[in-house]
């Protein structure tokens, strides 16, 4: 029974990210991107990317996004500090075995190799 309950439990986990405290002008610009996601009806896999100069505030919209529409998949993984992690030694590694654990929920997942 303990078993069940911890596998239902990890498959529900639907847990927010933090993105601020007081966001001011956040959830006009997720709105924004939710209305482009919408108009792209699609059963393909779908990348959305951000950029721009530092301190502009991409991570808290890219949360605010992913907390407004990540509930509406069945696996779903929000990788921050891609480029640090990258760099480390394993960092590809580690940054796989990040996204495959958040999408399936199974911890004997093992990459021993990038490619």
């Amino acid at each position: 029974m303990k078993n069940i309950v911890k596998n239902v439990t990890s498959l529900l986990d639907k847990t927010e990210l933090f993105v601020a405290n007081n966001p001011v002008g956040v959830e006009s610009r997720v709105q924004e991107i939710v209305q482009l996601l919408e108009q792209k009806q699609s059963k393909d896999v779908l990348l959305l990317g951000v950029w721009g100069m530092g301190g502009i505030g991409k991570t808290t919209i890219a949360k605010a996004i992913y907390n407004k529409i990540g509930r509406n998949f069945q696996g779903r993984s929000f990788l921050a500090d891609i480029r640090e992690v990258w760099g480390q030694e394993a960092g590809h590694v580690c940054l796989q075995q990040q996204l495959l654990f958040d999408i399936q929920k199974e911890h004997n997942t093992k990459i021993h190799n990038i490619e």
